[in-house]
């Protein structure tokens, strides 16, 4: 007995094998499903028996074929509907009561937690590592307004069965997947020493330099894991698992210009820099049940120089450097 659909799915009659078909029956009673018996005789098969039965469960009758020396084919469709009991659908090989049977297996679908529970909670753990951010932006602006991080998390876990696709059996399968991430995309102004005015002996403020800094981050992924327990296995066997979550992004140094309007014929100039990246991921390793991974700040070190000239005369030139914070790790 083959499958139409896939032919390697093969039912041997020599060796009473059964070939499962997996049906659902609330979607599928319409679709018959090809199942192509093969033999092959010989003159004496001819003579000890002149017929071999078969049963159409289309139609729910035997049928009586005259075989030929040779090969032979004979295609069935069957419909789920119409078989009885499910199961049964068979081939008397000429007489030997060798048996290649077709039997369905009701298709079902159903939720199921997947995840463990520790794989969730250590997530949760990871997030609550990156919001060491809040603390930083913080620290740089004591009266600034707290940073919001709202992390997203979505499981999602099944349980099915299906037909396996090179051999006549069937499987349960129980497919979990966790995804989410936290992040954010603000700028955050700095307060004295990293902003500061200009200003110039006798001549007062010309202008006053605004610092900030650009905060740009991502940590996010995803987790899927696959679980597979074949009809004639007893537990289910982890058949593959991937993904994991990264950080990106980082925190830029910037400044803003303001020129004080009562003065004039003022030209400033400043350059400013200081770029941090934020990387790192995490993964998940289940041989040993257990997150592993790093999430860190580099160091952050802003520059500000610049030239001030008041009717073309330079009356300040400077150039500076801070160290705004050191390498931050972002593990809880």
């Amino acid at each position: 007995a083959i499958d139409a659909e896939h032919p390697s799915r093969i039912a041997s009659a020599n060796k009473d094998e059964t070939l499962y078909l997996v049906q659902n029956s609330l979607v599928g009673v319409s679709k018959d499903r090809v199942v192509t018996y093969k033999y092959s005789s010989n003159a004496e098969d001819l003579y000890l028996k002149r017929f071999f039965t078969t049963y159409n469960f289309t139609a729910n009758t035997s049928n009586e074929f005259n075989p030929q020396v040779g090969p032979y084919n004979h295609v069935i469709p069957i419909s789920y509907d119409k078989v009885p009991n499910k199961n049964g659908l068979g081939i008397d090989a000429l007489g030997y009561n060798k048996v290649a049977k077709v039997e369905f297996v009701e298709y079902y679908r159903n939720k199921a937690q997947v995840i463990p529970t520790k794989v969730q909670n250590g997530l949760e753990d990871a997030f609550k590592g990156i919001e060491k951010i809040k603390d930083l932006l913080k620290k740089l602006d004591p009266k600034g307004k707290t940073l919001e991080l709202k992390p997203k998390l979505s499981i999602a876990g099944s349980q099915n069965n299906e037909e396996n696709k090179n051999d006549r059996f069937y499987k349960d399968v129980k497919e979990g997947s966790l995804e989410g991430g936290i992040g954010a995309k603000v700028k955050v102004p700095l307060p004295a020493p990293f902003s500061f005015g200009i200003d110039i002996p006798y001549i007062g403020t010309l202008a006053n330099v605004g610092a900030f800094i650009d905060l740009d981050f991502d940590f996010s992924g995803s987790l899927a894991i696959r679980y597979e327990k074949q009809v004639f296995e007893n537990e289910f066997k982890m058949k593959n698992s991937n993904g994991g979550f990264k950080a990106s992004g980082g925190i830029t140094f910037g400044a803003k210009i303001e020129i004080l309007p009562e003065i004039e014929e003022v030209n400033v100039e400043v350059k400013v820099y200081g770029k941090s990246s934020i990387t790192g991921e995490y993964k998940y390793t289940w041989s040993n049940d257990s997150w592993n991974g790093k999430v860190y700040i580099d160091p952050l070190a802003a520059g500000v120089s610049g030239k001030v000239k008041v009717m073309g005369k330079t009356v300040w030139d400077s150039k500076y450097e801070l160290q705004v914070f050191g390498r931050i790790d972002l593990n809880n």
